[in-house]
């Protein structure tokens, strides 16, 4: 008789992020406030060769994050963003509008 093992993980991750913007002329600069929330927690069976359990909560709730989009044109737009204390990111994007 075989009895199967089967491993398991919950992966849980909320985001809110008020945020102003104003456009000026071809540009719209924005910040904001951001709360996430990332959990995640992982179960396998009672091997030693393999994981057991992990647990793993984010340490830092609350950042922030600026940025500014540039309207280059009637059909293209770009985006610069900058993310802080919660996480330390920058993204860059363009959009092209057909």
């Amino acid at each position: 008789m075989t009895t199967a093992t089967y491993d398991t993980a919950l992966i849980q991750e909320w985001h809110a992020a008020p945020f102003v913007a104003r456009k000026i002329a071809c540009f719209t600069p924005y910040i904001g406030g951001r709360y996430s929330d990332l959990r995640l927690e992982q179960k396998g069976p009672n091997d030693p060769r393999r994981w057991n359990y992990l647990h793993f909560r984010a340490e830092n709730n609350i950042g922030v994050f600026a940025g500014t989009d540039v309207n280059l044109g009637r059909y293209v737009k770009l985006n610069v963003e900058g993310r802080f204390i919660d996480e330390t990111a920058l993204s860059i994007g363009a959009a092209v509008r057909f």
